[in-house]
């Protein structure tokens, strides 16, 4: 249940980001290209913090996907995630 609910957040936040990136690509008004320009890279560094944080990929490590067989378990070890203890990984825009 912790993977699936982490994955249906991840799934929303990146349809606000995608959202964000239309309207910051193609808006008529500047001050909403600029304001969904600033939500768009404050979402792109909460959802990098995410896929990055110890403490969450500990927890869905300790919980199997009854639904997908372990999918969303997988796809974040080949994602990258699993990373040495102590190691710090930093993400910039």
């Amino acid at each position: 249940m912790v993977v699936k609910n982490f994955d249906r957040l991840s799934d929303k936040l990146c349809g606000v980001i995608d959202m964000c990136e239309s309207i910051w690509t193609s808006h008529p008004d500047d001050k909403w290209k600029q304001e969904a320009g600033r939500v768009y890279e404050e979402l792109c560094r909460v959802m990098n913090e995410m896929n990055v944080d110890q403490e969450l990929y500990n927890v869905s490590r300790s919980r199997p996907s009854c639904e997908s067989g372990g999918r969303e378990k997988r796809g974040r070890d080949e994602g990258g995630r699993k990373r040495p203890e102590g190691k710090e990984t930093k993400f910039e825009l």
